[in-house]
């Protein structure tokens, strides 16, 4: 099912300001965009192996917003590339996991996206993309 870990989603109150840390260990900013699904605005940073995706909330509406007011900022989701994102979602409905939305929704890069709802998994929030 698990193909491989796409991203480290970490949420933070600046896109812009965050960066500079990644930038300065010699990684390099790859994207930046804004996912209106999601209200935040994303930047996608290579390592060797995965990404790191920056969340800045656009505005309140965004769950990574009432993430940093709950939480602050930090590690928001670990994010796994699967190859059927609706098969992955039939067999866990089956294993009696739940999701945060009911389909999966347009994210980054055009992605289907949904979250397992982290009472499953031990508190952390886990994305699959297709």
């Amino acid at each position: 099912m698990f193909k491989n870990l796409d991203h480290i989603g970490i949420a933070v109150k600046s896109v812009d300001k965050a960066t500079t840390i990644y930038t300065l260990l010699g990684l390099t900013v790859e994207s930046v965009e804004v996912v209106e699904s999601q209200h935040v605005k994303t930047a996608h940073i290579k390592t060797d192996s995965t990404y790191i995706e920056l969340l800045e909330p656009i505005n309140e509406l965004s769950p990574v917003y009432k993430f940093i007011q709950k939480k602050g900022e930090g590690l928001h989701h670990l994010a796994f590339h699967v190859e059927d994102i609706y098969k992955s979602i039939e067999l866990l409905k089956k294993e009696g996991f739940t999701f945060t939305t009911e389909e999966p929704i347009k994210g980054a890069h055009n992605k289907l996206a949904i979250f397992i709802h982290p009472k499953h998994t031990n508190y952390t929030l886990i994305e699959l993309l297709s």
